[in-house]
């Protein structure tokens, strides 16, 4: 359901795709929370590539035909993530992606995975992956979706990595629904591909020159910010001080904000899943419930 309330549980799930810059290198294990709370629902699936694509240089586009596990409603709903394990030899390492489209007859889902050109498992996978190729990968579970605006607008703040969670929810924009929002990206092509919504502007902020947190800049030019919803998906920090400005400075209701770390500057996503699972375990072991889990609360 596009206006489902944003439910903090579903942001153990979360280490989106790798950014347009190159990760620290890291030898540490990835491993995901993978208690039975948090496997609940989901189908472990050996997916078979049926189209590989390059939309834009630094962009690799897979399709993929999900098998039976295809026939889950829960695939086709906006702004859906998965996990993919490019190595079956290392079986802890994994990254979440966002399932940029859905074609439910087919049972055929889509993603995008940007090819920052550092050294990761990801790059590795991506450089021979093949048609006809199997990836194993577990879901499907919705990530963070649209508050309930009760008429109100909503104001939106995305980086490159949250560009194929907003095309989803674009898909399937409800009418009459209206809203701004600023894509903190160098790729034109990827902003061009957006679906166009009636009603809704979105301006691009071009990362180019000095400075850097550009959505949180924006954010706080943002006017009356108390008449808007907000969704949010970029760099961690960023997104973490988004979600402090609407909640503790302008005092926005926690249900009105709906704002996920896709990826760390600095870090990369095998020392972010680690450093996770780790801060999970502490939190059940000391009787905390994944309906609580708050992953933008804790400092990675």
């Amino acid at each position: 359901m596009l206006f489902s309330t944003y439910s903090m549980a579903l942001a153990v799930f979360v280490s989106m795709s790798q950014p347009s810059v190159s990760p620290l290198p890291s030898s540490r294990p990835s491993q995901a929370p993978r208690d039975e709370a948090h496997q609940r629902g989901l189908h472990q699936v050996d997916a078979t590539i049926v189209s590989l694509q390059r939309p834009s240089p630094h962009t690799l586009r897979v399709g993929m035909h999900l098998g039976d596990a295809g026939d889950d409603p829960v695939w086709d709903q906006a702004n859906v993530a998965f996990r993919v394990y490019p190595d079956l030899q290392a079986p802890t390492v994994s990254r979440v992606y966002t399932v940029r489209s859905f074609e439910p007859q087919a049972r055929r889902a889509e993603f995008d995975v940007l090819m920052h050109g550092g050294d990761s498992p990801m790059m590795r996978w991506a450089a021979q992956a093949g048609i006809g190729q199997q990836v194993r990968l577990t879901g499907p579970r919705v990530n963070i979706v649209l508050p309930g605006s009760q008429g109100r607008p909503v104001a939106i703040f995305c980086d490159d990595s949250g560009l194929p969670a907003l095309y989803s929810i674009l898909q399937r924009w409800p009418a009459g629904m209206t809203g701004l929002g600023w894509i903190a990206s160098d790729d034109v092509h990827g902003l061009a591909e957006l679906p166009p919504v009636p009603g809704l502007q979105l301006q691009r902020l071009p990362l180019q020159g000095p400075g850097r947190d550009l959505l949180l800049q924006q954010a706080r030019q943002l006017v009356a910010p108390e008449r808007y919803v907000i969704w949010g998906a970029g760099e961690r920090d960023e997104m973490r001080a988004l979600r402090k400005y609407f909640q503790a400075e302008q005092g926005l209701d926690k249900a009105d904000v709906a704002i996920a770390g896709y990826w760390k500057r600095g870090a990369s996503n095998t020392d972010i899943d680690a450093e996770r699972q780790s801060a999970y375990q502490k939190f059940t072991a000391a009787g905390g419930q994944l309906a609580d889990w708050d992953d933008l609360g804790i400092a990675l």
